[in-house]
């Protein structure tokens, strides 16, 4: 994967009040995002045409940003960085974001996410996804870890294993598939058709009024269509 370097034209140093230090990457298209950095992240989304399609990022720490690497390739974005790059807060400018995986402890908040297909998996950190609006949503949790979906999709599928929550109340769904392991807690709707799974200590609840097909080995828990 290609990094970002100023010897390829591609990093920009912009001027910054004295209190804060500022670098700019440019970035021609992203349709996938990869955090490894505990790094804040936020999404926002390109104006039409994908004018101002980019990453920027500031930090008051200039160490912070040294630590930070950007690399780009094919569409995918990825963000790396140690424990020193924690204090940058990253905005990444993207037209449409479909996939979006997160592996340190990061906060990931993202402004809309629209296609056929949305991903989503967190092994850390959180993701924070709003104004969702796909076919089918697929969220996957590992570890310690948040997921908030909000938006619509008619199908999606949750599925979580470890001591972290995937919050997907307020995501519009008609057929939900769920599934929860070890000391999960899974929160959805749908309003057709809800199958669940739930092992261990998983919790799992689907407010609305679907057809429920449950399967749960306690001490799990699951509640559905109340």
């Amino acid at each position: 994967m290609r990094r970002l370097t100023p010897a390829v034209a591609l990093l920009a140093l912009a001027a910054a009040p004295a209190t804060a230090a500022e670098r700019r990457w440019s970035v021609a298209t992203v349709e996938r995002l990869r955090v490894e950095t505990p790094a804040t992240v936020r999404v926002v989304v390109a104006a039409p045409g994908g004018a101002g399609t980019g990453v920027a990022a500031s930090a008051t720490d200039p160490a912070s940003l040294d630590a930070l690497k950007v690399e780009a390739s094919g569409g995918t974005l990825v963000l790396r960085g140690g424990s020193a790059s924690a204090g940058a807060i990253v905005t990444v400018v993207a037209p449409r974001l479909a996939w979006v995986a997160v592996y340190a402890g990061s906060r990931v908040t993202i402004a809309a996410m629209r296609g056929e297909r949305v991903d989503l998996s967190a092994a850390a950190g959180s993701i924070d996804a709003a104004a969702i609006d796909a076919a089918r949503v697929s969220a996957t949790l590992a570890g310690d870890a948040t997921i908030t979906l909000t938006g619509r999709a008619p199908d999606a599928t949750l599925i979580a294993n470890g001591s972290g929550t995937i919050d997907a109340r307020a995501l519009a769904t008609q057929r939900l598939t769920a599934r929860g392991a070890g000391d999960s807690i899974v929160r959805a709707a749908a309003s057709q058709t809800a199958t669940v799974v739930a092992i261990q200590n998983a919790q799992v609840s689907v407010a609305g009024r679907p057809r429920c097909d449950v399967r749960a080995v306690a001490p799990a828990t699951v509640t559905c269509a109340r």
